[in-house]
């Protein structure tokens, strides 16, 4: 979210259900989650997919690396 001279402007995101299903799967988690633990997490997820779409939220800033 930007505030710029007293107006707010929201930066949407566009994400794709995968990529929704793995944000809420690390949501609910205590701790920070690897690829594998995603795919462990939900066994209809593969770890090609996993991976791809953690790069595409880490491009999209809406997830950080530790």
């Amino acid at each position: 979210m930007l505030v710029i001279s007293e107006v707010t402007i929201m930066i949407k995101h566009t994400i794709s259900n995968r990529e929704r299903d793995i944000l809420s799967l690390m949501w609910e988690a205590s701790e920070a989650l690897t690829a594998k633990q995603i795919c462990d997490l939900n066994e209809e997820l593969v770890m090609s997919t996993v991976q791809t779409s953690l790069r595409s939220l880490l491009k999209q800033e809406l997830i950080k690396v530790d």
